[in-house]
């Protein structure tokens, strides 16, 4: 294993006093680390990631014990911006008529319809994206009694049964339960803390962690138990500096985000998402592990 306290830890350390620093309203820099200074990274805990808190306030919180509320929990994570989530409001019904309307109105005011974090394409699918979403959204909605959560569902379970929809995904599905599980649905998951799904950028940033060759194929048996113990160890430190304890989904965006952060240290790439002026920022728009 690298030395886990000098990388791993590090940025765990460094990248959320970026945020208490700007949270604090501190003067810049609020990191004297250049890569931080210069590149986008995730928060290293996604509830505090900008459009989570919006979908928390505004749709969530509000509506945690809709036992629909997952399907609400998708169109806010294949839309992710705020702005058009706003336009359509809560999805307490499905009315697809509404959803493309409003989304073609957007388009027509040259307005964003998605945030590209996390690249939404249409699978090869020759259709707007309008008309795509409208079609996705269609077929969760009517198939809303097989799929919503149900009594004795894990975080695996419920993700599994959701990524079996055509074009949706392990990886979408994932971000959804990560909404999921903090409401009634999904609040009593024996694995809450410890289930999440792998992705590209997080396999290679486990195989970073554990010294392996960076491209090193995982099962995603094998890749969880590695994660689920890295969790525990990782947990110990960070508890000891006063940070509240990370759930596993939050350390599988660490490792995308470590695997970012050492390529651009080791001179192999630089991440995408670069912030203007060269500075830090607090939300980060790059969750980009992306393959579905």
């Amino acid at each position: 294993m690298i030395n886990l306290e000098k990388e791993l830890i590090y940025f765990i350390k460094e990248r959320h006093a970026v945020y208490m620093r700007r949270f604090l309203e501190q003067p810049r820099p609020w990191t004297k680390d250049p890569l931080l200074q210069m590149y986008r990274f995730c928060n290293i805990y996604r509830e505090l990631d900008a459009v989570t808190v919006w979908i928390a306030k505004n749709w969530r919180e509000k509506h945690k014990d809709d036992k629909d509320v997952w399907f609400a929990m998708c169109v806010a994570r294949w839309i992710n911006l705020p702005e058009t989530l706003d336009d359509l409001g809560y999805p307490k019904t499905w009315n697809p008529e509404k959803f493309r309307a409003t989304m073609e109105r957007r388009k027509r005011n040259h307005q964003k319809l998605v945030n590209g974090a996390y690249m939404i394409t249409t699978h090869g699918d020759k259709q707007p994206l309008p008309e795509f979403l409208t079609g996705l959204f269609t077929t969760l909605w009517s198939r809303r009694a097989e799929l919503r959560p149900r009594a004795g569902d894990t975080l695996k379970s419920f993700t599994e049964r959701l990524a079996s929809v055509h074009h949706f995904g392990t990886f979408m599905a994932a971000q959804v339960t990560a909404d999921v599980k903090y409401t009634t649905c999904l609040a009593d998951a024996t694995d809450w803390w410890t289930w999440a799904a792998s992705g590209p950028g997080s396999r290679r940033g486990l195989n970073r962690v554990l010294g392996r060759p960076l491209n090193a194929p995982w099962s995603e048996e094998e890749w969880l138990f590695e994660l689920q113990k890295l969790h525990a160890t990782v947990n110990k430190v960070i508890e000891k500096l006063g940070y509240p304890r990370l759930h596993a989904q939050d350390l599988q965006s660490c490792n995308c985000e470590i695997d970012k952060y050492l390529r651009a240290k080791n001179g192999e790439g630089r991440p995408k998402s670069r912030y203007p002026g060269g500075g830090c920022v607090e939300e980060s728009s790059c969750r980009r592990n992306t393959k579905r």
